[in-house]
């Protein structure tokens, strides 16, 4: 589980965009954060509301404020089940990249999408 004291920092700092379901008694369906200068972090979308569009709204809000703030670009690092996601939304790749965490390779690809 989660160390909510640890992440309290990051989340005061950062604030997130968050997706809850008015459905659901105010359930947290998905979160997404914009960290300066352009980059988007922490996309997450609870299992439960996985596949019905929770990810592609927080991205369009999340452009939407980009664009607000002038951003010439966004970049991305996405996971293999995101990376759908952002080349719909535009997103092009510039690498694969391996990271060796706790033994294991994860494999995520840097992407970039210009907005001006």
């Amino acid at each position: 589980p989660p160390d909510y004291l640890d992440w309290q920092p990051r989340l005061n700092q950062t604030k997130p965009f968050v997706a809850v379901s008015l459905l659901n008694r105010g359930k947290i369906a998905g979160f997404i954060e914009l960290l300066q200068p352009d980059k988007i972090d922490c996309l997450y979308v609870h299992p439960a509301f996985a596949r019905q569009g929770v990810a592609g709204q927080l991205y369009k809000h999340l452009e939407n404020k980009a664009r607000q703030q002038n951003m010439k670009q966004l970049l991305v690092d996405a996971s293999l089940l995101a990376k759908p996601l952002f080349e719909h939304a535009g997103f092009t790749e510039i690498r694969r990249n391996e990271i060796q965490r706790n033994g294991e390779i994860l494999i995520n690809f840097s992407m970039i999408k210009m907005l001006t």
